[in-house]
């Protein structure tokens, strides 16, 4: 489905009190089919959420993610036609609790695309938008920063 018609889009905020929003939009042009589909998993281990996603009935991967008390994911189309990462990778490796492993993995792993990596913590100055190429990164920008770089 992502690789039919892609073009997300995510933000990553912080109000005045700390507090982290991470919101997306899934630009696609068939909602109508989609609204009807949508879902909440909880995936669990011995009856614990380990992760949450929402995804579509039938399709196999993760867009836009969660780890309860660790951090949250969405996955941007970068290059058109590209291939997509799944969210699944950051979410389901038990090493990646927090935040900051969260974005150190995703900046360092080999991906299979390039892409718009954004991720949201918990505490204030938790946000993080990473530009990946398929084996480097090209750019990390944190919440906050002032130089860009």
């Amino acid at each position: 489905m992502y690789e039919v018609n892609a073009g997300c889009t995510s933000i990553v905020v912080q109000d005045s009190q700390g507090n982290i929003f991470h919101g997306r939009n899934m630009d696609f042009s068939f909602t109508d089919v989609l609204r009807n589909t949508s879902v909440i998993i909880n995936f669990q281990d011995q009856q614990k959420t380990v992760y949450s996603a929402v995804t579509f009935v039938g399709y196999v991967g993760i867009l836009t993610g969660q780890r309860p008390g660790g951090f949250t994911i969405t996955v941007n189309e970068r290059d058109e036609n590209a291939k997509i990462l799944n969210a699944l990778v950051a979410l389901v490796d038990r090493k990646q609790n927090d935040f900051e492993t969260a974005v150190q993995v995703l900046t360092d792993r080999d991906l299979i695309a390039p892409v718009y990596l954004v991720i949201g913590g918990l505490n204030p100055g938790e946000g993080v938008l990473i530009t990946r190429n398929r084996l480097m990164k090209s750019d990390v920008w944190r919440m906050n920063e002032t130089d860009y770089k």
